[in-house]
């Protein structure tokens, strides 16, 4: 059997995970195989430590691209960040996959908020649309969203094969 929280072999017969102490036993197996376990609460399965160190990240692409006048090397510093920046909070909270991927889409819901700030000044001093306003937003949370969620999968994914090469080692098969 193994952990649902950190994916550690344990005895059949195990009621605690021998690693991290989770309970095996509100593990239930459904009758097509599939794992199902009380849900957790979701505020829990985020990793607010992953997420601030992220958007500390994204803050100083922002000072080292200093613009926010568009154009590629921009667009693709900040892309290129959101993944760096989901992979952290995806790493800390580590399995399952879900978990990285709430973190990957928290850090591009504030990525979203973030830069989407300088519009709400703009409609507050009326030189632009409250409907335009959150055109812009939506299409800024469905180009960036997806980076975020890929590099908390990434992060997850990260962990796992750490984990794994770690066993390895113990084991003496490298």
């Amino acid at each position: 059997m193994f952990c649902i929280k950190c994916g550690t072999e344990n005895p059949e017969n195990a009621k605690f995970c021998k690693k991290c102490g989770e309970s095996l036993s509100s593990v239930q197996i459904s009758s097509n195989n599939h794992i199902i376990k009380p849900s957790e609460s979701i505020i829990k399965r985020i990793s607010w430590k992953g997420i601030i160190i992220g958007f500390i990240l994204l803050k100083l692409t922002d000072y080292l691209i200093g613009s926010y006048e568009f154009s590629f090397s921009m667009m693709a510093g900040y892309l290129i960040m959101l993944v760096i920046a989901g992979i952290i909070p995806g790493y800390i909270k580590g399995m399952p996959y879900k978990n990285g991927i709430l973190n990957g889409y928290v850090i591009g819901l504030v990525f979203t908020i973030w830069i989407s700030i300088p519009g709400m000044q703009e409609v507050l001093s009326g030189t632009s649309s409250f409907i335009e306003y959150i055109v812009i937003s939506i299409i800024i949370l469905m180009i960036f969203t997806p980076f975020g969620i890929f590099g908390g999968i990434l992060g997850v994914f990260i962990k796992k094969r750490w984990k794994y090469d770690q066993k390895e080692e113990s084991y003496g098969f490298r």
